[in-house]
């Protein structure tokens, strides 16, 4: 009985200091001013995204075009204004945060799906596994991120799949390095030696007890890397090598309106702002995470 509740003592502890641990990491992020507000502008983003179709029509709004309301100033009716087309610009911008997050986000998570499964090959394994998949990596890091992606899209195709595709790829240079890095910090450890003396596979070992402990590094290269994303997929659909009108993408609207700008400065600022501030908050949650997963940095 005495041993059962030393037992039980000690697992009420290990759990007592896993809640504890995620309590102090909550307060480290919360007292970040700058990642409140990067979280604040994201859950905003994030509305805006979910309830797009409810604040403003998609098909009669966003896309359908009222030649006689073109070119109209911001006002009360229309907040941003209109474009050449007599679309509103407020409207398109709402459904447009759709479209760019949907490929910057699906991008980031397959670039981390890519990445994650050569760096941690490259980590776990080492030696000459280790250097044939990091000489790769090395030729791709010769090609700058935009310079690849406009390469796999003008080669496949200007799809959506293919954008997400190619800025995957575009970006699994660094971060399978971060992985490859966090993976060999922890690959022998004593757990990671037990879980091979009780016979486990490689392919369970790897992403049960070694990524699993090495994956606050992670996900803050992922923010960071969505981020990257954001400008990415407008700089893509701005070159006409994305997302193509009338779907209103912020690079694409952007593009659209560079005959008008300096006549109708609006119909490049509100696009602009929505691709800083996406950008920025990512930005500023992953600096937020850093510090918050990442003992060393506590103050």
């Amino acid at each position: 009985m005495a041993e059962v509740k030393r037992v039980n003592k000690r697992a009420f502890l290990r759990e007592h200091r896993k809640d504890g641990k995620a309590l102090e990491m909550v307060r480290i992020f919360s007292s970040n001013y700058l990642a409140m507000i990067g979280l604040v502008i994201f859950l905003i983003i994030l509305i805006a995204v979910i309830f797009a179709n409810v604040i403003a029509d998609y098909n009669s709004i966003a896309i359908a075009t009222h030649p006689a309301d073109r070119l109209l100033p911001p006002s009360a009716e229309h907040w941003f204004g209109t474009d050449d087309l007599g679309r509103d610009v407020f409207a398109r911008v709402l459904h447009g945060s759709r479209i760019s997050l949907r490929i910057s986000v699906g991008a980031g998570f397959l670039g981390l799906f890519i990445a994650g499964t050569i760096g941690s090959v490259a980590g776990f394994y080492g030696g000459v596994v280790d250097n044939i998949l990091m000489r790769v990596i090395d030729v791709l890091a010769c090609v700058p991120c935009i310079v690849l992606a406009i390469a796999m899209v003008a080669a496949f195709g200007a799809s959506e799949f293919n954008l997400i595709l190619a800025i995957a790829v575009s970006t699994t240079v660094g971060l399978s390095r971060t992985v490859r890095t966090a993976v060999m910090s922890v690959r022998n450890m004593e757990y990671v030696e037990a879980a091979r003396a009780i016979g486990q596979s490689t392919w369970k070992i790897i992403p049960r007890h070694i990524l699993i402990n090495c994956i606050a590094p992670i996900i803050v290269h992922l923010t960071i890397i969505i981020a990257c994303n954001i400008l990415t997929t407008a700089e893509l659909s701005f070159l006409g090598l994305g997302i193509s009108a009338p779907t209103p993408e912020w690079g694409c609207m952007i593009a659209m309106a560079r005959t008008n700008m300096r006549s109708y400065p609006y119909l490049v600022i509100a696009p602009g702002v929505a691709i800083f501030l996406s950008a920025i908050s990512f930005n500023l949650i992953g600096d937020g995470l850093r510090d918050a997963l990442d003992p060393k940095l506590k103050r």
